[in-house]
């Protein structure tokens, strides 16, 4: 039985919070949040908050002057400040909140400067986007240095690859889809629905829309919710139904749409728990073309699902609460990169009187009303992807980075680090800081190396020992290349030429995938592969001798030369090297194309064919051939029986009669003579049907005595005397005279044949004649 995966959202669960135009409503979540009640403890004296605050401010990467500390200490009203030299500021403030007891706080002496925020009716409630202490990921510093609101994410473009997003008012197959009012003024890019195979990508589930929402949610209209980068295009694409799941191979034909079609960003709020091939290359190939691929890690509180836990390709979202603690869904391991909030329903610890998910706007996710919008607070690594997925657009529009090597640099550097020291499994590299990683500044790019597998060829069919082959190269050095069969390392291989062989006899019949991984100086890798089919059992070959043939001895010495075609035959797993071909009476030539002769008769020829390693076919074509056949009389007169012999017919001059003045043979011709004014006489139709070959053969005569300007004339019809053709003319003064002539004149390929003779005499003494008139045919 065929096994099908699915991929379902990674929403994780959801309460949902109407907000209408007019402002909060203060009514409990229409649907209810399952899981453990959890007490979270608020509080902490004043000096753990303040420095709590501080170290906050330093991971926000805040900026302050350059030789100045502010110093708290205890028992006095004010802080001081202290000059101290410059460059020293951070080494100062270590020293005093170390060394001296009696000292309050110390910190740089930071800058303020004036931020941006917008006038979302509902923003307050996105603790997620800009937070003072806890949870937020600094969007309004982020929008600040962006000069917002005027270009934030502008030029780059996110594919949402999800449910869909309800992005456009439009009728489809009969079923109207509506734009969500918060995401009129959001830019959008063609996408494509992998589910129902058409261009538009309208959102069934609810999920898609939500998700597009934080990204890039209309931004400063006064009405509702912000989004990262709002400036962003958003390109939906939806490859999961109206349950929230798809198939691997819908997820992967999406991501490579996106890959192809323009995005630079693809958010990936979706997963599954197991690997799979078809996704695995799908975001090896976004990532090959330079789209940074975001995926959520899961929401099972277990390892990294897939694709986040494709390491090289994507980058791995967990998700933590307002208080910065890992959500209780989020998954985690070694695969985890980042984390950023995607909230936790089940506790209000900003105390807004909700529980702290993230807002957005979509359709009722459990009635699935598709113009039924409001706003509602969902939970999930989901919800945290988008986060990082916009983050991902704000570098890529700024030029800070636009690489997904960069872009994860820049994001992994400088994320807040939180649990155990440097990264960890529980959150990656830290909690998202976007206006941090705006103020990336790339150092030198140790890139990895570049791997070309040479042989075998993708799609080879290979047997016995076969060869292996790579090339590979790196800005620094090439360590070693391995070489792997089915993901299995056979051999390394430290110094160019880079090569092995491999034994496909030990393995079975079949598929398998022959691979070559380059590795540098810092463990960076790349990876090139082949598929290719073994096969280590010979089959024979096919023989293929042609169609049966006809011809026609057509000269009439008993043979015919044919042209012998087996060019036809081939071999499924190998080459075929001899064809020889033969009768019952032995061999009469080799080769893919022979030119023999064959006598007249019906021959079988038999045709073999043998391959590389022996096997052979023969096949078999029959040769007929016909002798060529004999000719015959279809029309005669040589005008001895009677008055035209019902052969002929004269026009209305009557100027030709029968004549015994001269004759070729016999004693009578046909006579043209007196006053002729182009006289004719005109044989009946002559059938000619089926014949291959036709001629007209015939005597004639013109005396001395015509003139200049007069003639005898032989003229052919072919479509029963409607039209004529002049085929020849006798002219008196100018062609020979007073002497027969013997005329002949091929008319093969006609079907229906008359003749006709036309002569112009001035004088009862002027004579022509026409003499054994004869079509023959064969």
């Amino acid at each position: 039985m065929k096994k099908i995966l699915r991929f379902v959202a990674v929403s994780g669960l959801i309460s949902a919070l109407f907000l209408g135009s007019m402002g909060a409503a203060t009514a409990a979540p229409l649907v209810s949040v399952l899981g453990e009640e959890e007490v979270v403890s608020l509080g902490g004296d004043e000096q753990d908050d303040h420095r709590a605050t501080s170290a906050r401010h330093e991971r926000r990467g805040g900026r302050h002057t350059d030789d100045e500390v502010v110093i708290k200490v205890r028992g006095e009203k004010e802080a001081r400040v202290l000059k101290v030299p410059a460059g020293e500021v951070e080494n100062y403030v270590a020293l005093y909140r170390s060394r001296h007891g009696d000292i309050e706080y110390a910190e740089p002496n930071y800058i303020a400067t004036k931020s941006w925020a917008p006038n979302d009716s509902f923003y307050g409630f996105q603790w997620n986007f800009d937070n003072p202490v806890h949870g937020g990921v600094g969007a309004e510093e982020a929008w600040t240095a962006l000069g917002a609101p005027g270009t934030p994410g502008q030029g780059a473009i996110v594919a949402v690859v999800d449910t869909g997003v309800a992005y456009e008012n439009a009728t489809v197959n009969f079923k109207k889809y509506y734009r969500a009012p918060d995401l009129a003024n959001t830019c959008f890019v063609q996408g494509h629905d992998f589910v129902n195979n058409d261009t538009h990508a309208n959102d069934d589930e609810s999920h898609g829309t939500h998700v597009t929402g934080t990204i890039a949610q209309s931004t400063n209209n006064a009405l509702g919710v912000a989004g990262l980068a709002f400036k962003t295009c958003v390109m939906p694409v939806k490859v999961l139904d109206r349950n929230g799941s798809g198939t691997y191979a819908n997820v992967a034909a999406g991501i490579r749409y996106a890959a192809d079609n323009g995005a630079n960003v693809i958010n990936l709020s979706l997963g599954g728990p197991v690997p799979g091939q078809v996704i695995e290359d799908a975001v090896a190939y976004a990532y090959g073309k330079g789209v940074t691929v975001v995926a959520a890690s899961g929401n099972d509180n277990g390892p990294v699902g897939y694709p986040a836990a494709y390491d090289q390709y994507v980058i791995a979202v967990g998700a933590t609460r307002y208080d910065e603690a890992r959500a209780p869904y989020s998954n985690f391991g070694t695969s985890l990169d980042i984390v950023a909030p995607g909230g936790d329903t089940a506790v209000d610890q900003n105390g807004d009187g909700y529980g702290d998910g993230i807002l957005q706007q979509t359709f009722n996710p459990s009635t699935k009303q598709l113009n039924a919008f409001a706003y509602y607070f969902f939970q999930g690594t989901s919800m945290a992807t988008p986060h990082v997925a916009g983050a991902a657009a704000l570098l890529v529009a700024a030029g800070v980075a636009t690489t997904p090597d960069t872009i994860r640099t820049a994001l992994e550097t400088s994320a807040d680090d939180l649990g155990t020291l440097g990264a960890d499994t529980t959150y990656g590299h830290g909690l998202l800081n976007i206006p941090a990683a705006l103020a990336f500044l790339p150092g030198p790019v140790d890139a990895p190396p570049s791997v070309s597998l040479t042989a075998p060829a993708n799609g080879a069919i290979v047997s016995g020992l076969l060869p292996v082959l790579a090339t590979a190269s790196d800005d620094i050095a090439v360590v070693r290349v391995d070489f792997l069969v089915d993901g299995t390392v056979i051999a390394s291989d430290v110094s160019a030429p880079y090569e092995t062989s491999f034994d496909s006899t030990l393995t079975s019949e079949g598929s398998h995938t022959v691979a070559a991984q380059a590795f540098d100086s810092i463990n960076q890798s790349s990876l090139a592969s082949a598929t290719v089919t073994v096969d280590n059992v010979n089959d024979a070959p096919v023989a293929n001798a042609g169609i049966d043939q006809s011809v026609t001895d057509v000269n009439g010495d008993g043979i015919e030369a044919v042209t012998l075609n087996g060019s036809a035959s081939f071999d499924p797993n190998g080459s075929i090297v001899s064809y020889d071909w033969s009768t019952s009476t032995g061999p009469i030539g080799s080769g893919a194309s022979l030119l023999t002769t064959l006598p007249i008769g019906i021959h079988t020829i038999t045709l073999t064919v043998t391959d590389n390693l022996g096997a052979t076919a023969t096949d078999t074509v029959l040769i007929t051939v016909v002798a060529a056949p004999a000719e015959i009389e279809v029309f005669k007169d040589s005008f001895e029986v009677s008055e035209w012999n019902g052969l002929w017919t004269e026009d209305s001059q009557n100027d030709w009669f029968r004549s015994t003045q001269r004759a070729t043979a016999g004693s009578f011709s046909a006579e043209v003579d007196g006053f002729a004014s182009d006289a004719g006489i005109t044989s009946i139709p002559i059938n000619l049907q089926g014949k291959t070959n036709a001629t007209v053969t015939f005597s004639w005569f013109i005396e001395k005595s015509l003139d200049t300007g007069e003639y005898l004339v032989f003229d052919v019809s072919t479509d029963g005397g409607v039209t004529w053709s002049e085929y020849a003319r006798l002219r008196g003064n100018v062609d020979a005279e007073d002497v027969w002539q013997n005329k002949s004149f091929d008319v093969s390929g006609i079907s229906s044949l008359m003749i006709r003779f036309r002569g112009k005499m001035s004088d009862s003494n002027e004579d022509a004649d026409v003499d054994n008139v004869l079509v023959v045919a064969k």
